[in-house]
């Protein structure tokens, strides 16, 4: 299954919310760079189990970061409110599809 194809099942949840989630993950994951994460607040009910704390595979994170610097960097107009959160909008749908892919990868 693609990662389009799986955050679409995930806009069900909401676009906001579930742009709110996915971008709070990737700047914990890379302003705190790999410290476990032991609280998360959740915009919107989960469905399936999540233990915290939130751990960092190092090496994982090594060989992504500079691809998940630029997705933080291109989706931080989304973050700050100056482009809004559409589910018309293809190319936010592909970068949250490529940011969920490298945060489970």
């Amino acid at each position: 299954m693609s990662d389009f194809s799986a955050l679409s099942a995930l806009l069900g949840a909401g676009l906001p919310a579930t742009f709110t989630f996915l971008y709070q993950r990737l700047e914990n994951l890379l302003d705190r760079r790999g410290t476990p994460e032991t609280e998360l607040a959740a915009p919107v009910p989960l469905r399936g189990e999540l233990a915290l704390p939130l751990t960092v595979d190092e090496e994982q994170l090594a060989v992504h970061q500079g691809e998940l610097e630029l997705l933080r960097d291109a989706l931080g107009a989304y973050h700050r409110g100056a482009t809004p959160v559409e589910v018309g909008n293809a190319e936010l749908l592909r970068m949250l599809g490529r940011l969920r892919g490298r945060l489970v990868s």
